[in-house]
């Protein structure tokens, strides 16, 4: 064999509509209803992730050039080549641990992602939620409680969705009980489960698909056992392996006032997880000015009854990103600072920016957009447990509420031609 073929193999050649953002391009067109992501300045940084666009004809097919009348050309901040206005919700929360991103009006990808801290408390809705009502030691209350994880208020049922289909929810507690605790490496590689933590190993669904959705679950051995317990038919769906999909979720509830914990089932003061947010002071309300202001679900069940040094002071929410979302009205790092003048607002967004982790102190929101991530919580708790049907509203509320102001001078340097606006807090 030539030995120099392989070198000759390997060598690639810059070509417009390969798929790939070379040298001295800026886009790549559709290929098969996808589009690579317009490069600022065409530096050809390499593959870049395509994802569907609502943007034709931005990118020139024959240049690999956006187009001269093109501002953008993929994103989900990107409309007709052109940048969104300020405040367009591009990604709804996903749950109540989940915050919600808007539009800058200079880029056209939604923000990074933000969302509470892992270990905050969470809870499903009784009235939507599927969860099973098997679970004879957990109380039908306690039951839907959990602890916020990656973002998500992680529960049996949401899991097995993901796992087995929309129609899934979890099994009875008699596939927990008698299964995980035979099952070789239930509670993890080479560990059967102890009595305590079986709700905390595999999980079981019902109702599911035939075959795991998920592509790497399908080439491991799943299985979908029908059987009886007390008079009753019993439906257990598991995948037997250690990946993390196979395992019920971090934070699940397990019993009550219990909760999942590397398979076991532990009290969250056992985790001994400490908040990498400030401290400040909280006073209960009624007994501070300014009592009765909303305050995120999660944050309320965390409350103490006594004046105590706080977590964001008890009004804040403690984010990913380890700095404190102060609600309108309060800012400084741990938001304990009533705001008496516009300007100080913009004055905390600095401080705490500049308190921010260098990975998240360019995600710090502004002002205009903390108010409308705000709006947003407050109108998803009045309608709890209706994350999907509010998406559509809460935008087409809030973008109402806009108002569209001229380009500062930073805009025009960045030659972004979209228009930008401030919200107006209605």
């Amino acid at each position: 064999m030539d030995p120099t073929r392989s070198e000759r193999e390997s060598l690639t050649i810059d070509t417009c509509g390969n798929g790939v953002v070379d040298r001295g391009e800026e886009c790549e067109p559709h290929q098969h209803g996808i589009t690579v992501n317009f490069q600022p300045g065409g530096t050809g940084s390499g593959i870049v992730n395509g994802s569907v666009s609502s943007s034709t004809g931005c990118c020139d097919p024959k240049t690999c050039l956006a187009d001269v009348h093109a501002v953008c050309v993929d994103g989900a901040c990107c409309r007709g080549c052109q940048l969104v206005s300020r405040g367009r919700l591009c990604r709804p929360a996903r749950d109540q641990c989940d915050l919600p991103e808007f539009c800058s009006g200079l880029e056209p990808n939604c923000p990074s992602d933000l969302y509470l801290e892992n270990g905050m408390p969470c809870r499903v809705d009784a009235k939507t939620s599927e969860e099973s009502t098997a679970a004879a030691s957990v109380g039908a209350e306690e039951r839907e409680n959990a602890l916020c994880y990656e973002g998500r208020c992680p529960t049996r049922s949401s899991h097995c969705k993901a796992l087995w289909g929309p129609s899934a929810r979890t099994a009875d507690e008699f596939c927990y009980t008698s299964l995980n605790k035979n099952i070789d490496s239930a509670c993890g590689e080479g560990v059967i489960c102890e009595d305590e933590n079986t709700m905390c190993g595999l999980l079981h669904c019902r109702d599911g698909t035939d075959e795991p959705l998920p592509v790497e679950a399908r080439s491991l051995s799943f299985f979908n056992l029908r059987t009886q317990h007390d008079r009753q038919k019993i439906q257990c769906q598991y995948v037997a392996s250690t990946q993390k999909f196979s395992y019920v979720p971090e934070g699940a509830s397990c019993d009550v006032g219990r909760f999942c914990f590397q398979r076991r089932c532990i009290k969250p003061t056992a985790i001994a997880v400490h908040s990498k947010c400030p401290r400040g002071p909280y006073i209960p309300a009624g007994n501070e000015e300014g009592g009765g202001e909303f305050i995120h679900p999660a944050v309320r069940r965390n409350l103490p009854t006594t004046p105590v040094n706080a977590t964001c002071s008890g009004r804040g929410i403690c984010t990913n990103g380890a700095f404190c979302l102060c609600p309108p009205g309060w800012h400084g790092p741990s938001c304990s600072q009533r705001q008496m003048q516009p300007k100080v607002m913009n004055q905390n967004v600095s401080s705490a920016k500049s308190r921010t982790p260098a990975a998240f102190s360019s995600v710090y929101p502004d002002e205009d957009i903390s108010r409308l991530i705000w709006m947003y919580l407050q109108a998803v708790d009045k309608n709890p447990g209706k994350h999907s049907t509010l998406h559509s509203h809460a935008s087409t509320q809030l973008v109402r509420c806009s108002a569209y102001i001229k380009h500062s001078k930073a805009v025009k340097t960045l030659r972004l031609k979209a228009r930008a606006s401030t919200i107006c807090l209605c």
